[in-house]
C-alpha cells in the first residue's frame, strides 16, 4: 500500500496512519479490558461515629455557644474519626449536622 493510499489519523504533532493506529489500539485492548474500577472513596464510613459529635453540635448551637454547623464543627473537630485533615472533617461534620436537621 503507498502511503498516498493510505488514511491519516492526526495525534498531537503526528500523522499516524489509520491502519497501523488501529493495529495499536487491538493490541491495548487485553491491557485495558477487565479491570475493576477504582472506588471513589475508601470505603470508610463515619456516620456512626459523627453521630455524637452532631448531637454536641447541636447542643453547641442551641446554647448559642456556636453561630453555624461549621462553627460547632471546628469546635469538636478534634474528637472526629478519619485520617483527613481538619479542614474536610470539619465539611464532612457539616455536611452530616444539615443532613440531620431534625
Amino acid at each position: 500500500m503507498h502511503l498516498k493510499d493510505r488514511k491519516f489519523i492526526h495525534q498531537h504533532r503526528f500523522l499516524i496512519p489509520q491502519d497501523i493506529f488501529e493495529h495499536w489500539l487491538e493490541q491495548l485492548k487485553p491491557l485495558t479490558q477487565g479491570r475493576a474500577a477504582k472506588p471513589k472513596h475508601n470505603g470508610l464510613n463515619f456516620a456512626a461515629a459523627d453521630l455524637p459529635l452532631v448531637q454536641e453540635m447541636r447542643r453547641l448551637i442551641k446554647a448559642g455557644e456556636a453561630r453555624s454547623p461549621e462553627d460547632a464543627a471546628r469546635a469538636v473537630v478534634s474528637k472526629a474519626e478519619g485520617r483527613g485533615d481538619e479542614r474536610s472533617r470539619v465539611v464532612r461534620l457539616a455536611k452530616r449536622y444539615r443532613a440531620h436537621s431534625w
